[in-house]
């Protein structure tokens, strides 16, 4: 869905592949996408990876949401914060 969007909303080739690869290339972003692979990957113990997956449904999702009624709030980006209604309704809120 959010990659519909974003081709809808960037018409450069440029710019639009900038923003495919930001997990790669700006380090909070990075950082961010590394976090829960420690977890995946890690031999914790079944309430640790729960805990772990809590905090990323939790925190990691909720700043995204959090940016997106910002933009809704404001009038902004009206297609995407349609969108993340759907969003929000198919994967239930965050924590």
């Amino acid at each position: 869905m959010y990659s519909l969007l974003l081709d809808t909303y960037v018409k450069y080739p440029d710019e639009k592949f900038r923003l495919f690869h930001t997990i790669d290339t700006i380090p909070a972003v990075v950082r961010k996408a590394d976090w829960p692979l420690r977890w995946i990957d890690s031999s914790g113990s079944f309430a640790e990876h729960l805990v772990a997956f809590a905090c990323i449904r939790g925190i990691f999702f909720t700043d995204s949401f959090c940016a997106i009624f910002w933009l809704k709030k404001r009038g902004l980006m009206p297609g995407l914060t349609f969108s993340n209604k759907f969003i929000l309704l198919r994967r239930g809120p965050p924590l």
